[in-house]
């Protein structure tokens, strides 16, 4: 539908997102100075009988003119229009730029308790309001919330109208009435999974997602007691025992136990404050309709109003404290104000800033790249059969890991930050510990070079890929073999398991990439590409799959498998590519008929930059995790450190 116009303004320019109750695009209004861009919210009802589309009709207007309402708050987009053609339904909002916590919220990335309490902050301001008009948002998640870029405050987006339309029961059956739970499973209490939603379960939602984002953890791997059915997350975090206290009664199972509305949430915040300084700050103005931001430049994203007096109370009082014990949150050279700067650049800026700021020379020609989460540590895997380990603040080699007798086409590092893994030519995987460069044990079993590895996000599964044309899947905590994939008819060269942990991707330098699910092993679809694939990624969110070809990127939708869209590449080979860490950008590394870097908007396909420096192809490309730097590698010799100025 891309390039198609709707409602007789809306031009379709690009697809934000598919699920099963339709699509959502980036538009332009064609009607308005500027042809400014908007978000369209497509729905196809699941039947065409005529009481199905009544029903769907009726409850479709219902819920735009909640959205129309809701739409008076300053951090609600604004319902722009909503409409009926060829019996299929659309909304069209108000596009926010911004970055969603989705991105942000990664498995082993942390934020810290300042940044947690302006989270809580801001979004149960949203929902006191959202609350008071009889609203429950019922599908409150980190990809829901997005960071504006305007004033770095919170955006509540998806209410889920669309989705009550498309969720009617069988109208063939004579069922009409919507009685199933909406929402997203992981983030929803056991009220709201029986179909009775109230105020509260949004309260439990985001206390799942402030957990998520003081511990690392998807709400999936947080430990439960067995009997309680309570969250026993203290241990996997440092945090204030008051602001943990209000995160556990957010999060009760029993719905009676929790804060029953947004503003008891509010008004236990300002108490944290008030306990922890000598005054408590001001109560915050809460008009029924707020007013909303004006349009004039603001300044990066930044810790505002109560949130920032809480910030403040907690620094004075030394309660913020940098969680050693646990290397994956951003320490030092990625503090949270250094990554929120980054954040607040768009592509176009980044691109703009970024310098080559040093060289590190003296190897054989570099293959492989890989960051640890924390971005503290970058290790290079190269011809002379040696890993190397680096500390790309000081550019200072940190730790050479011999042992192969091949040399090093795959790296990988868990999302822990704990273990390293390696792939050689010699047909072998090793397992070190990152911290000591103590290696912890060898696989063996494929006959040919290892050309691709991945480890699962949970860190309990490891994934090989060889010259052989198999795939293994293996236990990583003790190497032992699971699963051995079949079907390739050429090396396979990449790997990527998706966030989710369920789905692995791979492709061979043939004209298919393959699906698997990663728990069985079996093939789940197959995509077929006009040239061959010979890498491929996952953005962040997990809905967008990134194959590379000679011929240039393809980006495509994950759920669906529908191609979104193809950045070129003439007169030179694609050799390596990377997406960054909230999504909005991609890497390509040319071959030594260019050796170039080319800088990509993977938001709308646009070439920002092409950087140079190499002196033949560019093998490997990786982004550090907190958006201030990327790294490359070739077979020049090199490891190139490109940083923000």
């Amino acid at each position: 539908m891309l390039g198609q116009i709707l409602g007789g303004r809306y031009r379709l320019v690009q697809v934000l997102g598919a699920g099963g109750f339709g699509q959502t695009y980036i538009a332009q209004d064609t009607h308005r100075p500027g042809q400014p861009a908007c978000v369209v919210k497509h729905l196809k009802p699941a039947s065409d009988q005529p009481s199905f589309l009544q029903t769907a009709r009726r409850l479709f207007v219902a819920e735009a003119e909640i959205l129309e309402k809701l739409g008076g708050h300053g951090q609600i987009p604004r319902l722009l229009a909503y409409f009926e053609e060829n019996r299929e339904f659309y909304l069209v909002e108000e596009f926010i730029a911004g970055w969603d916590l989705g991105k942000v919220l990664l498995p082993g990335r942390c934020l810290s308790e300042a940044e947690v309490l302006v989270l809580l902050w801001d979004t149960l301001q949203v929902l006191e309001f959202v609350h008071r008009c009889q609203v429950i948002h019922r599908d409150i998640k980190p990809s829901n919330l997005i960071r504006r870029k305007q004033d770095g405050k919170i955006v509540l987006i998806d209410f889920g109208a669309v989705k009550q339309v498309s969720t009617q029961a069988n109208p063939s059956a004579g069922e009409t009435s919507l009685t199933i739970a909406i929402g997203s499973p992981s983030y929803m209490p056991s009220e709201q999974l029986g179909g009775q939603p109230r105020p509260c379960s949004d309260l439990y939602a985001l206390g799942l997602v402030g957990i998520q984002a003081l511990t690392g953890l998807p709400p999936r791997q947080l430990p439960k007691d067995a009997v309680s059915h309570e969250f026993l997350w203290r241990d996997h975090a440092s945090v204030n025992p008051k602001l943990a206290d209000l995160l556990d009664k957010l999060v009760r199972y029993d719905f009676r136990e929790r804060y029953q509305t947004a503003a008891e949430g509010l008004q236990a915040l300002r108490l944290i404050a008030s306990q922890l300084a000598a005054a408590p700050p001001p109560s915050p103005s809460s008009p029924a309709q707020p007013t909303r931001p004006a349009a004039a430049a603001q300044p990066l994203p930044q810790l505002l109003g109560v949130g920032a007096l809480l910030v403040a109370v907690l620094l004075a009082g030394g309660y913020y404290r940098q969680r050693t014990a646990q290397p994956t949150r951003l320490t030092d050279e990625a503090t949270p104000s250094a990554a929120v700067q980054a954040a607040a650049l768009d592509p176009v800026q980044w691109a703009q800033r970024i310098t080559l700021a040093q060289t590190l020379p003296g190897q054989k020609a570099v293959r492989v790249l890989a960051v640890s989460p924390d971005g503290q540590m970058l290790a290079s895997g190269s011809d002379d059969n040696l890993v190397k380990l680096w500390d790309p603040k000081t550019g200072n080699r940190l730790r050479t890991l011999p042992g192969h007798a091949g040399a090093i086409q795959a790296l990988a590092i868990s999302s822990d930050g704990q273990t390293l893994v390696s792939g050689s030519d010699d047909q072998t995987i090793k397992v070190w510990k990152l911290g000591t460069g103590k290696l912890l044990r060898s696989l063996s079993g494929h006959r040919d070079a290892v050309a691709a590895l991945a480890i699962s996000p949970d860190g309990q599964t490891l994934v090989s890929g060889s010259a052989d044309r198999t795939i293994r899947v293996w236990r990583l905590s003790t190497g032992q073999l699971l699963h051995t994939l079949t079907g390739s008819t050429n090396s396979v060269s990449s790997l990527v398991i998706a966030p989710d942990g369920q789905t692995l991707v791979s492709c061979s330098g043939e004209a298919t990439v393959r699906l698997w699910n990663l728990q069985t092993g079996a093939l789940s679809r197959t995509l077929t590409s006009p040239y061959p694939v010979e890498s491929v990624g996952i953005s962040p969110d997990g809905q967008t799959l990134v194959s590379g070809s000679p011929d240039g990127i393809r980006l495509w939708n994950l759920g669906s498998g529908d191609l979104l869209r193809r950045l070129p590449q003439t007169s030179a080979s694609l050799a390596s590519m990377a997406i960054s860490a909230n999504g909005q950008l991609l890497l390509s590394g040319i071959d030594f008929r260019q050796s170039v870097i080319k800088l990509w908007d993977a938001r709308t396909g646009e070439l920002l930059r092409l950087l140079e420096g190499h002196t033949y192809t560019v093998a490997s490309v990786a982004f550090s995790p907190d958006g201030q730097a990327f790294y490359s590698g070739s077979i020049d010799g090199t490891v190139k450190i490109w940083r923000l100025r």
